[in-house]
């Protein structure tokens, strides 16, 4: 589970910074604490579903959940 959760971090890090997006600018889009998105960036925080939700929504992306 520690894997799935460093994807997740990683990839939020690499599309905020392809938007040019600092932490705390895509903490304040997510409602969120800059330490809290630090956090899930590195692995060390899981998000729940609607702070996904809000964090791809910031990102202008969609998210997509499966179940395998």
């Amino acid at each position: 589970d520690i894997i799935f959760i460093m994807e997740i971090g990683n990839r939020v890090k690499e599309l905020r910074k392809s938007l040019g997006l600092t932490q705390k600018e895509l903490a304040k889009l997510c409602r969120i604490d800059q330490g809290d998105l630090s956090k899930i960036e590195n692995g060390l925080l899981n998000p729940t579903l609607s702070l996904l939700v809000r964090i791809s929504k910031a990102l202008n992306k969609d998210l997509n959940v499966e179940i395998k």
